[in-house]
């Protein structure tokens, strides 16, 4: 805890610091590209129906319609059963996924995400879920059920496969793929909801990435100063002129009680700011955003003697989060010029050969330039072609799955096929199609000129099948 400053601040208090991006009028802060482009895709939601005006009648008992987004989260929940189910894995919990999914079908009430504290979850790995889990209720309740339920759902399943593969005890590597999707999902969501002042990209990563701990810090552990401290610095980096405004936290203003503390985390923080000096910033921002965060939340539980599972989660994901920003801060090497026509000479013609490639039945193929996530003009008769052809089969869902090669982490891969995928969705929107009937999901590959891409199909809609066998 930092000295002085003491004073208690009401509950009320600190959750109006904490909303005060999130519950400001339309237009007031919403700026650049990303904001731009959530907003469109908030205008294409179908406008809820009004209800039918009362009878004087003898009034019957009606059943509450199912929103969105406890349809689509039904539909996430039968899809999860059905893919654990393939792999056969032992310790899934069929039947209890499948009651959630149909729990949310009916609509009857609102179907959680799951609890790490109720799942007897322990360890570091508690408090990360616990984190997450504050963060996803919070992108829920700034309306993001309403106007984006599609990817509300699916955020919200990507998390409770991440708890309950760490229930299961599953292969790191397998939990690994879920939280990386939860991850990037999550920080979409965000961007829709709260959309930023115009600024740089790690800026607006930055105030998200603190507005989000002091959430975390004010719903869950109660810690009204740390949770006032964390707003103000979310609120500090969303009216930033430069990316250094924020800095990490100085450590003299920290009681760390033993000196012993205080030369690992200079070390560390030199590091990072060694990073930044070399282009982190600009060359990844959310993942430095993310280590500055981690950093801050380190140093802060450190010195407030939090207990060790605490201090471990944020160290633990302040130093993944270094090791990918360390990477890409070195520049490369750069290559004569001629090799380089070359090179750029051999990856267009594959990718002419690849968009020569006759799609299967239902199945469109969208291709995309190297670590790019713009609809590029020579794809967009595609997204014509999709729409006509959903217009035709009005009984089928659009499945919209974009895909990365392996040259960079999973975590940014992820986010860049999600990315793809979504300014895809938003293609198909625009072309007429129901923004209820297109899904979104990401994959990896390992050909890289194959692997930039996003695959469309037309696929039967799957009803619930509560009659299916359970493990």
């Amino acid at each position: 805890m930092r000295p002085g400053r003491l004073a208690q601040t009401s509950a009320a208090g600190i959750t109006a610091i904490v909303l005060l991006l999130a519950g400001a009028p339309n237009g007031s802060i919403a700026g650049g590209s990303i904001g731009n482009a959530a907003a469109e895709l908030v205008a294409t939601q179908p406008p809820e129906e009004a209800a039918a005006p009362a009878k004087k009648t003898k009034p019957v008992a009606a059943k509450p319609p199912v929103s969105s987004f406890a349809a689509a989260l039904a539909d996430e929940y039968a899809e999860l059963v059905r893919v654990e189910a393939q792999k056969r894995q032992d310790g899934f919990r069929a039947a209890h996924f499948t009651a959630k999914a149909k729990r949310a079908a009916a609509g009857v009430a609102k179907v959680p995400p799951e609890d790490p504290v109720a799942l007897g979850i322990t360890g570091p790995n508690r408090v990360a879920l616990a984190q997450a889990r504050s963060r996803l209720i919070g992108a829920l309740e700034r309306s993001a059920r309403r106007r984006l339920p599609a990817l509300a759902a699916k955020t919200q399943a990507k998390f409770d496969c991440w708890a309950e593969r760490i229930r299961g005890r599953y292969e790191p590597s397998a939990v690994t793929i879920c939280r990386e999707q939860f991850m990037a999902l999550v920080v979409l969501l965000e961007k829709a909801v709260m959309p930023l002042p115009v600024g740089s990209r790690f800026t607006r990563a930055l105030t998200r990435e603190y507005l989000a701990y002091a959430d975390y810090e004010a719903r869950t552990r109660k810690d009204w100063i740390n949770a006032r401290h964390f707003a103000r610095k979310g609120l500090r980096a969303a009216d930033a002129k430069s990316d250094d405004a924020v800095p990490p936290e100085p450590l003299g203003r920290w009681n760390l009680h033993s000196r012993r503390h205080v030369p690992a985390f200079a070390a560390y923080r030199a590091r990072l700011l060694g990073a930044f000096s070399n282009g982190a910033r600009t060359k990844a921002p959310a993942e430095a955003a993310r280590a500055q965060a981690r950093f801050d939340c380190w140093v802060e539980r450190t010195a407030g003697r939090a207990d060790a599972d605490a201090v471990e989660t944020c160290r633990r994901e302040f130093m993944a989060a270094l090791t990918v920003i360390e990477g890409r801060g070195v520049a490369k090497r750069a290559r004569p010029a001629k090799a380089k026509a070359r090179q750029t000479a051999r990856s267009k013609a594959r990718t002419t050969r690849l968009s020569r490639i006759a799609p299967a039945a239902g199945a469109w193929t969208v291709f995309f330039a190297v670590d790019k996530d713009d609809l590029r003009a020579g794809e967009r008769p595609k997204i014509t072609a999709v729409a006509k052809a959903a217009k035709r089969r009005t009984k089928t869902i659009v499945t919209v799955t974009g895909h990365a090669d392996l040259t960079a982490r999973a975590d940014y891969n992820t986010g860049l096929s999600l990315r793809r995928a979504a300014n895809v969705r938003l293609a198909l929107i625009r072309a007429g199609v129901a923004p209820e009937r297109v899904r979104i999901f990401a994959r990896g590959e390992r050909k890289r000129a194959a692997s930039r891409r996003v695959t469309i199909r037309l696929r039967a809609v799957r009803p619930i099948n509560p009659g299916a066998p359970q493990r």
